[in-house]
C-alpha cells in the first residue's frame, strides 16, 4: 500500500540534497526549506564516510560541517536519508563506522567554529 499521507521533511531531518549548476551532492540536516532554497548544515556527500572515521578515531578534526544555502533554481531533488531495501542509509553507515547513531553525536553535528581573531 502506498501512503498517501506525503508531508514535506522537517527541520531536524537528515537529508541528501541534489543540485545542478554545478552538480553537487550533499548530506545535512535541514534547517529549512521554502521556495527560496534549502538552508542545512552538512558537507559534500563524498566527505561522509571519511568524516565518519575522523569522529571514530577521535583524532583532529579537519573535516566539518558548515552551515550553506543553496538557491532552489540549484536544487534537482532531496532526499530524506532512509534505507532502502538492502542499501543503508547514511546514519546507518555512521553507525557502523562510529558504533554511535547521529544523534547520539551532537559535538559531531555542530558546525566548526574557527576562530580568525575577528572580534566584529
Amino acid at each position: 500500500m502506498i501512503n498517501t499521507m506525503w508531508k514535506p521533511p522537517e527541520p531536524g531531518s537528515f537529508i541528501i540534497a541534489h543540485t545542478k549548476d554545478p552538480k553537487e551532492k550533499f548530506w545535512g540536516i535541514l534547517i529549512s526549506l521554502d521556495g527560496a532554497g534549502v538552508w542545512m548544515r552538512g558537507l559534500d556527500l563524498r566527505s561522509f564516510e571519511d568524516w565518519a572515521r575522523q569522529i571514530a578515531s577521535k583524532e583532529e578534526r579537519t573535516i566539518g560541517l558548515t552551515t550553506s544555502f543553496v538557491p532552489m533554481m540549484r536544487v534537482e531533488r532531496i532526499l530524506l536519508d532512509r534505507p532502502c531495501g538492502a542499501v543503508p542509509s547514511l546514519d546507518q553507515i555512521f553507525q557502523r563506522i562510529t558504533g554511535r547513531w547521529l544523534r547520539e553525536c551532537p559535538d559531531a553535528l555542530e558546525e566548526e567554529s574557527h576562530d580568525d581573531g575577528f572580534r566584529g
